[in-house]
């Protein structure tokens, strides 16, 4: 019997090697680490960029994935909250060693970009665009809408479009917000017309009527409100107080749903906002393949297709970098030519109508 046990036992040996080899020569799965908001503010526009990004790891994944390597989505809730994006930029770069994450939008970056920079892990925005992103750091890169084009929209709509003289502004407390109306207010002036500082508010806050009887007391023939939370309490506020003067917001303020949930409220305002083309074939063919992934169409078709671009530029430098380490990665990020699919154009208009 010790024959056939060692003979046995060596077979068994043998044949544990060979799964072990086997299963060391599969390539393992890469991690792209995913910092979106998720649940509380904007938590519909956290899971509209999500979206994206699932729909364009699929096509990645189905296609054999990167030089053999499938992408696998390491995905953090930062709750559009700075001690969350700060928590969270940490677990990936600490614990998941991420080699590139991605993450929603100006404001969250200002608390993460500093820390992917430090760690020289590539950083890739896919909300917003700006000059100030790209001062960050070599590491900071961005795919989204530009945030200066939300203000100098709005801007030349008022001044040049209403005719408008003398306006005022009104701001969320957060660097997107802050930023937008800071651009707003110089190229309004830079026109000729006038600007008056309306005041802030907090993205938690739902009373805006005092805020409001201010700027309708300071006689201003407009209002430009970058409001970026609470956007049907504003706009019932602005009816009860009988602030009638032309509204123009920014972003998401006055989107789809707030249209179609709150008509009587938002008719006769504007917004300043990016969209997806439905008439480009690659945009059809997303929006596509969303309502079969999904079974609907998107509640923010803009946003769910930023994510996919982003998306989209990470797998296409994964593609150029010699290797997948992050220094690679860099380098790659700033050799991409990828032609998204969200060609985005600036729309201001009630109910989303007309292009300015």
């Amino acid at each position: 019997m010790k024959p056939f046990t060692s003979r046995f036992f060596f077979s068994l040996i043998s044949f544990i090697c060979f799964v072990s080899s086997w299963a060391a020569a599969e390539p393992k799965d890469l991690p792209i680490g995913v910092m979106f908001h998720l649940t509380g503010d904007f938590a519909a526009w956290g899971k509209a960029y999500l979206e994206g990004v699932e729909l364009a790891q699929e096509e990645i994944n189905a296609s054999g994935g990167v030089n053999g390597r499938k992408l696998k989505l390491v995905v953090e809730d930062i709750r559009f909250d700075p001690r969350a994006t700060a928590s969270a930029s940490k677990k990936l770069l600490d614990i998941d060693r991420v080699p590139i994450s991605l993450i929603s939008t100006f404001t969250e970056v200002q608390v993460a970009g500093p820390m992917f920079e430090r760690a020289k892990v590539p950083l890739v925005v896919v909300g917003d665009s700006d000059e100030e992103l790209d001062r960050m750091g070599d590491y900071i890169f961005s795919t989204g809408s530009w945030v200066k084009g939300y203000a100098v929209s709005a801007s030349r709509f008022m001044r040049e479009g209403l005719q408008l003289k003398r306006v005022a502004t009104l701001t969320t407390n957060n660097p997107w917000s802050k930023t937008t109306s800071s651009i707003f207010s110089s190229d309004f002036k830079a026109l000729g017309g006038e600007v008056v500082d309306g005041g802030d508010v907090n993205p938690q806050e739902t009373d805006f009527r005092s805020i409001l009887l201010k700027i309708r007391g300071q006689k201003v023939d407009g209002l430009y409100a970058p409001i970026t939370a609470n956007s049907v309490p504003f706009f019932k506020a602005a009816r009860e107080v009988g602030l009638t003067i032309p509204i123009v917001t920014a972003g998401g303020a006055l989107d789809n749903d707030v249209a179609a949930s709150e008509p009587r409220l938002v008719e006769g305002r504007y917004v300043a906002n990016a969209y997806l083309n439905p008439n480009r074939a690659e945009a059809a063919r997303l929006l596509t393949n969303y309502r079969t992934k999904f079974g609907q169409d998107p509640l923010y078709p803009s946003v769910m297709s930023r994510g996919y671009d982003g998306f989209m530029t990470v797998a296409d430098a994964l593609k150029k970098s010699s290797d997948f380490s992050s220094e690679q990665i860099k380098n790659a990020l700033y050799r991409v030519d990828f032609q998204g699919i969200a060609i985005l154009f600036s729309k201001i208009g009630p109910k989303m109508r007309g292009t300015y």
